[in-house]
């Protein structure tokens, strides 16, 4: 049955709270590790993560399972050669907007990202998948999953407001046959911010890293530092452990393992790292 354990409460706005929940399953192939965030507007359910681990009995991370919205299941797993096989996001399609954008980098890596988009001008979702492979390659050898949410509404003639911005990334990769999975999050930002990218990503129909606040702000303060163009892109680089100038995310750097050491929502810093497994995103009910 499990042992179920570490719920948490964190106020991460104007009336938004998020809630943490970890469950661990014993099953015949290992291990099943849950976890799950909900974000809550009023008493409404908004927004829930649900992150599905399975171990194999050596230990390994075999496979992540992210759902979304109950309709939407993204599928990471392990192929061979410390590669990934491809992730199907046909679900996507459920969603008001989505688009594929597929671009090359100055390493010749194709960088496919899938984008779903629901919302409104006062509140949305908005869902990335980054699949990076190498020239030659068929398969992604590193996944990148980010989900943002932001509400700005007022109720009671404008007495009360719900305020919040929550964004979520996920990077999965495979090291030494075993799934690495680094997640920066539950993160809050300005709400504003979060609905000024919904709108430039549904009006353009084109994603890329810089369009997240997070990760164009963190540029900008690296070059108000005195650093130059090259060396605000190779700190990047580094700090994404030499992937393209691009960037993967709008990660810290990463720490080898799953590993639980949030200081963001959890802790209530807004700045941590959390792994997490099966992705739930649901939508409050309008």
């Amino acid at each position: 049955m499990g042992n179920y354990n570490c719920n948490e409460y964190i106020r991460a706005g104007p009336y938004v709270s998020v809630w943490q929940r970890k469950e661990d399953r014993y099953i015949e192939e290992g291990k099943l590790e849950i976890r799950t965030l909900s974000y809550f507007v009023g008493y409404s359910l908004a927004a829930q993560l649900i992150s599905e681990m399975t171990y194999g009995k050596d230990g390994l991370v075999k496979l992540v399972r992210f759902k979304v919205d109950d309709s939407v299941s993204l599928v990471i797993d392990r192929a061979k050669n410390n590669l990934l096989n491809k992730i199907y996001t046909n679900d996507f399609g459920k969603f008001d907007i989505n688009f594929v954008n597929e671009t090359k980098n100055s390493l010749g890596e194709v960088i496919k990202t899938n984008v779903a988009y629901d919302g409104f001008d006062n509140e949305g979702i908005l869902l990335v998948v980054e699949q990076k492979r190498k020239s030659g390659f068929e398969k992604p050898y590193v996944v990148t999953l980010a989900h943002y949410y932001a509400i700005n509404s007022s109720f009671l003639f404008g007495w009360k407001t719900y305020d919040a911005g929550i964004s979520m990334v996920v990077n999965i990769r495979v090291f030494d046959n075993d799934l690495d999975v680094i997640c920066e999050g539950s993160s809050a930002h300005a709400s504003w911010a979060f609905l000024d990218m919904f709108q430039h990503v549904s009006r353009t129909r084109f994603w890329r890293w810089m369009t997240c606040p997070y990760y164009a702000a963190e540029t900008d303060r690296r070059e108000r530092s005195g650093m130059n163009s090259t060396q605000v892109k190779n700190e990047m680089e580094a700090k994404l452990e030499n992937d393209d100038e691009e960037g993967t995310s709008c990660e810290k750097p990463k720490q080898r393992g799953n590993v639980l050491a949030n200081q963001g929502m959890i802790k209530g810093r807004n700045n941590g790292n959390l792994v997490v497994k099966n992705l739930y995103l649901g939508r409050r009910n309008q």
